[in-house]
């Protein structure tokens, strides 16, 4: 910013300064707002699925209801029956009592075992199921303390922006006044040449020009460089 700005607008800086702040900020919000959402959706799952749970019985007869035989323990009944249906008849037991005994026992053992096998999987499944919606929830309790911890700081930051746009113009009315004293002082100790130094000086310092700009003096006359 030039002096000229600088002195007659001497909040701009912090006017800029805190729409790029607000840019940023926006910015980061919107990327860890996803992330936000998945979480929410993620524990919303999560506490659904806990409360299907609540009661044990209900919950595994409701995953048992959805049963069927796996077409691997179909092929085994199948070949099993066959197996004992030959045999059977062979020794003349076909159609016996203990024919029918024995193969009872075998299609139950075996539908039993396919059974704890389905229901193993599926409680597997379950777990899974619930441990990804958990760590959703995690990765959505993570984004928001990021988000809580930004906004925090963005109110701090701007709040010392605002204060500081609010004490520019003081602070550029006391700058002023200080030049003055001091083109006042130069005044009286070096005469008008010595208070157009310390202006030159002071306009130079002013421009960020650390003095090797601004005005120039002589016996005679001044100029600009």
């Amino acid at each position: 910013m030039s002096f000229l700005g600088g002195l007659f607008h001497p909040g701009r800086p912090y006017e800029d300064a805190s729409k790029v702040y607000n840019q940023y900020y926006q910015q980061g919000m919107g990327e860890l707002q996803p992330y936000n959402q998945m979480g929410q959706q993620g524990m919303q799952n999560y506490s659904n699925a806990l409360s299907g749970m609540a009661n044990p019985t209900a919950y595994i007869n409701n995953i048992m209801s959805q049963y069927s035989m796996s077409p691997g323990a179909q092929f085994e009944m199948q070949q099993g029956t066959q197996a004992a249906q030959n045999a059977a008849s062979a020794s003349g037991m076909l159609g016996s009592g203990a024919y029918g005994k024995g193969m009872e026992e075998f299609a139950t053992g075996l539908t039993s075992q396919d059974m704890q096998q389905y229901l193993q999987n599926a409680l597997g499944v379950q777990g899974q199921y619930l441990g990804g919606e958990s760590n959703l929830g995690q990765m959505g309790l993570n984004a928001g303390s990021q988000m809580n911890a930004a906004a925090q700081q963005a109110a701090q930051q701007q709040s010392a922006l605002k204060y500081g746009q609010e004490q520019a113009p003081l602070n550029a009315f006391y700058n002023l006044l200080g030049a003055g004293a001091g083109f006042a002082g130069n005044y009286m100790t070096g005469g008008m040449s010595g208070a157009l130094q310390g202006m030159g000086n002071w306009f130079g310092g002013n421009n960020g020009q650390g003095g090797q700009g601004g005005y120039q003096s002589n016996s005679n006359n001044w100029r600009p460089w």
